[in-house]
């Protein structure tokens, strides 16, 4: 139970640092800058958090869970949500690291659409998964106990979440396509 309660632990702060990373990223972007070094610290600190995270959610995915017996369309569609925006975040994590470097190599290409289109899909999945994955941290940890105050956190999580990264979406896709397109 004690690595279950580190493991939202840790979620929370990866998500925490990622939304510094986004804030810094996306301001720096509004002004047509490059992003300093300042935005990799939160970033790199989210990475920290990160591989226990996803250690700890592999581990229980394979050896812990008792249900992958179970086929697939019987198990709760939160967490078949949860498991697919996990894999998408990992699978899309290192073009996202790079996205600046690649942008700056594919300029006045049409490859810079495809670019675009993984960090709209980053955002997305990281939406989904922090939008899924935060009141079941608070019940894991005992901050909430009840499926009401559950629900209220889902929806204002995904509303607040979304107006965020969408917000830093827009911008830093809009961005790249004005210095890069």
């Amino acid at each position: 139970m004690k690595l279950k309660k580190l493991n939202a632990i840790f979620g929370m702060l990866t998500a925490l640092c990622l939304l510094v990373h986004a804030g810094i990223t996306t301001y720096y972007y509004a002004i047509l800058i490059e992003p300093p070094r300042l935005a990799r610290i939160p970033g790199r600190a989210a990475a920290f958090f990160l591989i226990f995270h996803a250690c700890y959610g592999l581990y229980k995915l394979f050896f812990v869970n008792k249900r992958l017996s179970v086929p697939y369309p019987r198990i709760n569609l939160r967490v078949i949500l949860q498991r697919v925006s996990a894999f998408t975040l990992l699978i899309l994590l290192w073009p996202h690291i790079i996205t600046f470097s690649l942008s700056v190599s594919l300029a006045g290409t049409g490859w810079i659409w495809a670019l675009c289109a993984v960090e709209i899909l980053f955002n997305l999945a990281l939406w989904l998964h922090i939008t899924l994955s935060l009141s079941p941290s608070l019940l894991t940890l005992g901050l909430i106990s009840s499926m009401e105050a559950r629900r209220r956190v889902d929806i204002a999580t995904g509303v607040i979440l979304g107006l965020v990264l969408g917000y830093s979406t827009f911008v830093i896709i809009s961005t790249q396509l004005r210095l890069f397109g």
